[in-house]
């Protein structure tokens, strides 16, 4: 409410904004939560409607539409717009034939919050000039001084393969590139915005691959087509994708929504299991040994 409100009523009212209409937090991290918000009103609106209770299912997909909306339209967030995208096309991958019906409105809304918004059309042009600048100016270089943070986290990374350098050493290290290879940033950074590289510097491959097998092993464990199973999906798509352009997993807010939800959804679907199973084992045997199915009514 406060980021469209500052969007349709802008002024000094809203000055102690973090960022133009991103009242908390940054804009990644509006953005990625948005994402969530607007892929888990989207589902819900599906199930409403298959329900039969339409009334619920409109009011949920407008609120899925204003959030999707906010992220191109307010202040655009690379890592936002990849997992908004992302969790699109999850979303879009469990419908049948209506999906045809929900992608033109989208591309629709896509583009008139891009061609309306001049913040959003500002950031797309920083996008393709902070590229190669050379100024420190921190605001205006973010992915300039990523592609410097990736370029130099795998070269150190490589120094020291298998178990890395140690926790903590990330700062000296990116530290000791400084004098022969300053950053666009300005300064040495203790995040390399990349939370496989962030944990390979560290524990070496080891670790980094570690990460990825318990990324793996939570996307298996929410497989199937549920409404939690689905949830569950998105915040592990989420998270792998912001991870790499931040580091996800060691920030406050990201890194506790991901062990909050997975924890969460994981353990009420492993107690849903558990009840059919419970449910299964307790039905009694036909006479004469044969066993008891569910016929179709």
């Amino acid at each position: 409410m406060l980021s469209w409100a500052s969007f349709i009523w802008p002024g000094d009212l809203w000055n102690w904004f973090k960022s133009p209409g991103v009242p908390f937090k940054d804009n990644a991290v509006q953005s990625g939560f948005f994402a969530l918000c607007a892929f888990g009103m989207a589902n819900g609106a599906v199930r409403l409607w298959s329900e039969g209770k339409k009334r619920g299912a409109v009011l949920a997909i407008a609120l899925a539409i204003l959030f999707f909306t906010d992220i191109f339209l307010i202040f655009i967030s690379k890592t936002g717009v990849l997992i908004c995208l992302a969790l699109l096309i999850l979303f879009l991958s469990r419908l049948d034939r209506r999906r045809y019906f929900v992608v033109a409105p989208l591309l629709v809304v896509i583009g008139l919050a891009l061609w309306s918004s001049a913040p959003a059309q500002l950031r797309i042009k920083e996008f393709w000039t902070d590229i190669h600048t050379t100024d420190s100016a921190k605001e205006s270089v973010s992915t300039a001084a990523r592609l410097d943070f990736w370029k130099k986290g795998v070269a150190l990374v490589w120094a020291a393969p298998v178990l890395g350098h140690g926790t903590g050493s990330i700062k000296s290290l990116y530290a000791a590139l400084e004098t022969s290879a300053p950053s666009p940033y300005g300064e040495a950074t203790p995040d390399p915005h990349n939370q496989f590289i962030g944990i390979s510097l560290q524990l070496g491959l080891v670790g980094g691959l570690l990460l990825l097998a318990m990324w793996w092993v939570h996307f298996q464990m929410f497989r199937g087509h549920q409404l939690l199973n689905l949830f569950g999906q998105a915040i592990v798509l989420q998270n792998v994708i912001g991870s790499a352009f931040n580091s996800h997993i060691a920030t406050v807010s990201q890194g506790m929504l991901y062990c909050l939800a997975v924890g969460f959804l994981g353990s009420a679907i492993r107690s849903r299991q558990d009840c059919t199973q419970v449910e299964a084992s307790a039905r009694p045997p036909l006479a004469g040994g044969g066993v008891a199915f569910d016929l179709p009514a």
